[in-house]
């Protein structure tokens, strides 16, 4: 789960295989609005 602020949200991923060798860097821009949600499992 994430909990992400409100506006523009920056994730940067970087993919690794399973020869430990990482790729190149993938930028994710979320434009995140809050709104209100019920939390489920509570």
């Amino acid at each position: 789960t994430w909990f992400l602020q409100s506006g523009r949200n920056t994730l940067r991923v970087r993919a690794v295989n399973k020869f430990g060798v990482g790729g190149k860097p993938s930028r994710v821009v979320l434009n995140h609005a809050d709104a209100p949600q019920p939390i489920r499992g509570e």
